[in-house]
């Protein structure tokens, strides 16, 4: 078993934590029908993103909650005072491997280019939501369809469609949660929506510096 796939599976309790303190800030409803080409993956450019950004090291099944929590108070506090904010779908960047103990866990929202930590003082933010810029360019991702615990089939799917490409991994395992358990309940996990994405270069490109 892969490294990234161990992550994974152990990873599959933790996004539960996600929608239910999430939930507030998102649309009532969605159209995720805009994401279904991604059932089969591709190799994109994206650009750089503005975030609250909470790091937490430790087993993700205990940092999360505290995480998410920090992110969505301050995401929501910033609707006073920072033009343009909206509900946007958590992101996740894990690092580690290993036991859980030693992982760490990049929890991410993203927000408005304007954002900045005078505005984040202005609302009284917590103290461990920073701002912080995600740096993407090409990408690999994918839209897995299903329960957290089955992602590994898909993950091996981008992996090969990554190396047939002729691309390499060049950054952390990377997760945006469309769609997944309430505050009602878990839902039916079968319709679980999930982009898994990875930042890549081709083989043999110069520059080791992942992203941040």
């Amino acid at each position: 078993m892969s490294r990234l796939t161990y992550m994974v599976l152990a990873l599959a309790g933790v996004v539960v934590l996600i929608f239910i303190l999430g939930i507030a800030f998102m649309p009532k409803k969605q159209d995720l029908s805009q994401y279904d080409f991604l059932k089969e993956p591709r190799i994109t450019t994206m650009p750089d993103q503005k975030m609250l950004v909470v790091i937490m090291h430790g087993d993700p099944d205990i940092t999360a909650k505290s995480a998410f929590g920090k992110l969505f108070g301050a995401h929501y506090r910033l609707k006073r005072v920072v033009p343009g904010v909206q509900a946007a779908a958590p992101r996740a960047r894990w690092q580690g491997s290993g036991p859980k103990s030693s992982w760490t866990g990049v929890f991410g929202l993203p927000v408005p280019k304007s954002t900045d930590e005078r505005a984040l003082s202005s609302v009284q933010a917590d103290a461990d939501v920073k701002v912080d810029t995600w740096t993407y360019g090409e990408v690999a991702e994918v839209l897995h369809i299903g329960s957290y615990d089955a992602e590994t089939p898909t993950i091996d799917r981008l992996q090969a469609f990554i190396d047939s490409a002729g691309y390499e991994i060049a950054g952390d395992h990377e997760e945006e949660y469309l769609k997944g358990p309430t505050v009602f309940g878990r839902g039916n996990p079968s319709q679980y929506r999930t982009i898994i994405r990875y930042c890549v270069r081709k083989v043999g490109a110069a520059g080791d510096a992942a992203p941040h």
